[in-house]
This record gives structure tokens, C-alpha cells and sequence, in this order.
């Protein structure tokens, strides 16, 4: 019961902070706008919006034992807003140029292919749609997935196995040896999570006539947004560029693509 509400409350501010995104570049979200969460997981973000109003608010997840979870949590009514994405080839069940609002927690790290994903995007959202992406930076202080203290800045067996010695480990290891532990972090570390710089994150978005920019991440940091006026000083612009979670906007970029619609008729 009380990991449930502590759950709830989680989603609910990852809401907050999404939509407080949104206003801050001149956006609202209305109940009637094509909502997708990408990276759905069993759905939690989805129900809440949807039990705010936000009625075409639907998930997406590559995990088909998550998307089955999410939908047996709603009403039948609702079963349908929730979807496997398809990965060979990638492909998400959607209309071409039928999405307002998209936005994804903690899934950009983990996608191998970034080029397929921003084609997507691309295909899919509307010319005046906005996409809201939050991820952890490689290097921060407590490693995102396996709670290691530089986890990602030290890969080696020894590092993790002395911070799982000293308590920092998931319960879902808790069978594991430490030298187990240590070696199944690296392994998920290396297979599962491909970090990029920002600019590189840009430039496969600009191939895909996207435009993205990324936001300061310490205003919607709950712990650390009193940190928030001395944003414009360099160290402060280094440390949360380098070790707060990424806040990365993806928007059309329709002059290319009405370039790339001339050059395609010979005008």
C-alpha cells in the first residue's frame, strides 16, 4: 500500500514537471491533444492522465509483459490505449503526423539505434508537436540502474563490488554473490545503456528534421532547484549539464522539411 502511493506520488510530480516544461515554452496541453508516452512501462503515467481527462493519452513500450500488466490494470474501455512497439523493423502503430504531446522517462539511454527512434518521432508528430525527453547523464553521482556510487564513470568489478559490499545494491539482486552483482551491473551497464554527448543527441535529430535543444535540468529538480539562480555561472552550467538528468525538447523543423518537399517537386 504505501510503495503504491509512494509510486503515485512519483508519477504524479513527473507529470507536474512535464507540464510545467510545456508552459515554459509556450505550451498547454488540452484534453482533446494526442498524448503518447513513450516508454510506457505498465502504464502508471498513462492512468493518471487519463484520469485527469487527457482522454487520447495512449502508451508505448517494446516489453510486451508490461504493455499486458498495463492493460489489465484499466477498464476495458481503456485496454486500448496501450501498445507493443515493433522492433524489426521499428515501427510505432501510429498515423503519420497525428501527435501533439510526447514524452519519455529514462528511455533514450537505453535505445541502441537512436537514428530509428527520431525517425519515428519524426514521422508521427504533428507540425507543431513537442517532445519532452528526461534521462540520467552517463556520469552521474549515484549510477540510475544499479545505484552505484560513478557506476557508469568506474566499470570495473571491483568498484561495484565494494559499494555492494557496502549496501548499495537492488533488492532484485539481493540472490546474487557480491562478485555476481558486481558483473551482472557491468553486463546491463554494456548491453543495455548507450549514453550520447548532447551534440551528438542533436545531430541525429537534425537528420530527421527535428529540432532539439535541451533545458536546464535544476528548475525541476525537487532536491535541488534552490540551486536554480546560480544556473548562469559556468560551474553550475557544468555540474547540471554533467550530473542532473537531461531534459532534451525534440520539435519539427519545418522549414527543412518544407525545403526537403521543393527539392522533392523540382521547385
Amino acid at each position: 500500500m504505501i510503495k503504491g502511493a509512494i509510486l503515485s506520488i512519483k508519477h504524479q510530480n513527473y507529470i507536474q514537471n512535464i507540464f510545467s516544461i510545456l508552459d515554459d515554452i509556450g505550451r498547454k496541453a488540452s484534453f482533446d491533444n494526442a498524448i503518447i508516452d513513450f516508454g510506457c512501462g505498465t502504464g502508471q503515467t498513462v492512468k493518471l492522465l487519463l484520469q485527469k481527462g487527457y482522454r487520447n493519452t495512449v502508451g508505448f513500450d517494446i516489453d510486451p509483459e508490461r504493455i499486458e500488466i498495463a492493460k489489465k490494470s484499466v477498464t476495458p474501455e481503456h485496454q486500448s490505449c496501450f501498445h507493443t512497439i515493433n522492433i524489426c523493423p521499428y515501427h510505432l502503430p501510429i498515423q503519420d503526423d497525428s501527435v501533439d504531446f510526447l514524452f519519455s522517462s529514462q528511455v533514450l539511454e537505453h535505445v541502441e539505434v537512436l537514428d530509428e527512434v527520431f525517425s519515428e518521432l519524426s514521422r508521427i508528430m504533428k507540425s507543431d508537436a513537442i517532445s519532452v525527453h528526461i534521462f540520467p547523464p552517463k556520469f552521474r553521482l549515484l549510477e540510475t540502474h544499479t545505484h552505484v556510487p560513478f557506476g557508469n564513470t568506474f566499470r570495473s568489478t571491483g568498484w561495484h563490488r565494494l559499494w555492494i559490499l557496502l549496501g548499495f545494491r537492488q533488492t532484485l539482486t539481493e540472490h546474487l554473490s557480491s562478485t555476481q552483482c558486481a558483473q551482472a551491473h557491468l553486463a546491463y551497464l554494456r548491453k543495455r545503456t548507450f549514453y550520447r554527448t548532447e551534440k551528438e543527441i542533436i545531430a541525429i535529430a537534425n537528420r530527421h528534421d527535428l529540432k532539439a535543444y535541451f533545458l536546464n535540468g535544476l528548475k525541476y529538480s525537487h532536491n535541488l532547484r534552490v540551486l536554480q539562480p546560480m544556473a548562469p555561472f559556468k560551474l553550475t552550467k557544468f555540474f547540471y549539464s554533467s550530473f542532473i538528468s537531461k531534459l532534451l525538447v525534440l520539435e519539427p523543423d519545418n522549414n527543412k522539411q518544407n525545403s526537403s518537399l521543393r527539392a522533392d517537386f523540382g521547385s
